[in-house]
């Protein structure tokens, strides 16, 4: 699964988010890449979407019972959901 970069579509998905490139973590500019994403900025809304686009073997995994799993780094897991959107791409 890659992150895909941010279309103008995609911000009318995030109704007053605006876009942001976050980068990788000091250290490991290596192996993690840099991400666009949607940064929510409504008071007391602390929201960043980034747009995950799996590829054709991560469909094929998943349509015969593959696991979707999120990593995250510096050892903590903050409050996250993960949901499809749109689906007409």
């Amino acid at each position: 699964m890659n992150i895909r970069p941010i279309d103008f579509p995609d911000i009318g998905e995030w109704p007053g988010c605006v876009k942001k490139v976050f980068g990788a973590p000091e250290g490991m500019e290596d192996s993690v890449e840099a991400a666009e994403v949607l940064v929510d900025r409504t008071p007391g809304d602390a929201q960043i979407h980034v747009a995950w686009q799996p590829d054709e073997i991560d469909l094929v995994r998943l349509a015969h019972g593959g696991t979707v799993w999120l990593t995250v780094l510096g050892g903590m897991l903050p409050p996250h959901r993960l949901e499809v959107r749109g689906g007409d791409r």
